[in-house]
């Protein structure tokens, strides 16, 4: 069954951009920001904040419970911790049967049949060698399913972020054309006294231009819902809410690299990886020793009937053996340990190109978290600037001191550089995820 999913939009009815200021019908001041107006649009933020992580925090959720791919990789672990028990488990008893066709006779009786139960042990610690093989080789399969999780939470906070870049995307253009809308009245007022036409043309090609604009962005609703949504895998109607104000993502990047080193979880799996094939010399070596069988046989022995009072007439025979492999073909045992050492450097050299290939990435990624920090504030800078100027222009245009084209040059900017505003905090937040996502951070 595909997918249904409906979306809540936040218009932003009551949206706050620090700094950014309305046109409001025809009015030419700026608005002012009292001390009151400061303190809810802090509370605003913040819980906003809460309700955008709770609502994500429920996405990851879906997303885990869902994944097919992560259900198999937690399969696959608890598949390893099985054979933990399966390894460290003695060989099986043997036992034996004889039926004596033509029975012995004995002293004491003719034997009948003989019972063996023979049980072999491996060399002291083969055994216990190789439960901390498989152990150590179940944990790195629990690393490699934390590791798909970790990436499945990236892939959903990365296309959250984008699923609201995109929802402002709307909201900024629909913004904008209000604006232009208002500042069409101005214009039309100023024609009627003695204004341009022309002005009013210019004003209406950009709007045609804008609603075209919108209408495209419109169209993508499905693209970019689907872009989330195949993650979640889900197989029923979900209603995805987008917040209405995203808030940057903070990240300490005070010993980072420490960080990355200790808890990155390919590099954890390919320390298990030496590990267990460390080990996995040791039980070669203790595979070439020896193995130590105990056994008992039972020889059931018929009564003599030609004989009377006769000591031990009909007396069963109970026989306790001691059975000792001799090592003499290790041929394969010398390869299994070779095999073993040559993993260890393998799994060695891996680590040192997975490091070398990680801290790369990590450097990348701090690069686009810090590039990002600049980009916002260098758009929230402009957006002020931007603003400012605008109210200046619509005076000067009022006065005939501007044209038409500077207004609307003025407008596209601020347009413009909103979106660059939330293009940057996108960014910053799919910087942090990656982040977390190299340093094993929830």
């Amino acid at each position: 069954m595909k997918n249904k999913v409906i979306i809540f939009l936040h218009k932003g009815t009551q949206r706050i951009h620090k700094g950014s200021q309305r046109l409001l019908c025809g009015s030419l001041s700026l608005l002012s920001v009292t001390l009151r107006n400061s303190l809810l649009l802090l509370l605003f933020l913040t819980f906003s904040n809460i309700e955008a992580q709770t609502t994500l925090n429920e996405y990851l959720k879906i997303a885990g419970e869902n994944n097919t791919q992560l259900k198999a990789k937690y399969l696959e672990y608890q598949v390893s911790l099985e054979d933990v028990d399966g390894v460290g488990a003695l060989p099986d008893p043997s036992i034996s049967f004889g039926y004596f066709v033509s029975p012995v006779e004995t002293r004491v009786g003719p034997q009948n049949f003989k019972i063996s139960v023979t049980q072999m042990f491996p060399w002291f610690g083969t055994l216990s060698s190789k439960e901390d093989v498989q152990t150590k080789k179940a944990e790195a399969k629990f690393k490699a399913f934390e590791n798909y999780r970790n990436s499945l939470y990236f892939n959903v906070r990365s296309s959250y972020y984008k699923l609201y870049e995109w929802q402002e995307n709307i909201v900024f253009r629909t913004e904008f054309l209000e604006d232009l809308e208002l500042l069409r009245k101005l214009v039309l007022q100023k024609y009627k006294t003695g204004g341009r036409m022309s002005d009013v043309l210019q004003l209406d090609i950009k709007i045609e231009g804008a609603k075209m604009q919108l209408s495209s962005v419109e169209d993508k609703k499905s693209s970019v819902i689907s872009n989330f949504t195949q993650w979640l895998n889900v197989d029923s109607e979900l209603a995805v809410s987008i917040p209405d104000t995203l808030i940057p993502q903070e990240m300490f990047l005070d010993g980072i690299v420490d960080s990355l080193l200790a808890n990155n979880l390919l590099l954890n799996q390919k320390d298990l990886d030496i590990e267990a094939s460390n080990i996995q010399v040791k039980v070669a070596n203790k595979s070439a020793g020896p193995q130590i069988g105990l056994g008992l046989d039972y020889v059931n022995v018929g009564e003599r009937t030609d004989v009377t009072n006769l000591d031990g007439n009909g007396q069963d025979v109970f026989m306790p053996m001691v059975t000792v492999t001799i090592p003499i073909f290790n041929s394969r045992k010398s390869a299994d340990k070779k095999i073993a050492q040559l993993n260890v450097l393998k799994f060695e050299s891996e680590k040192e190109q997975l490091e070398f290939t990680l801290k790369s990435a990590l450097e990348t990624a701090i690069f686009n978290y810090n590039d990002a920090i600049r980009k916002q504030n260098l758009a929230q800078r402009q957006l002020e600037l931007a603003e400012q100027t605008r109210s200046l222009i619509v005076n000067e245009y009022s006065t005939g001191k501007a044209d038409i084209q500077e207004l609307i040059d003025i407008y596209q900017k601020i347009l413009d550089y909103k979106f660059a505003f939330s293009k940057a905090v996108t960014e910053r937040n799919i910087a942090v995820a990656y982040l977390y996502n190299l340093t094993n951070k929830q």
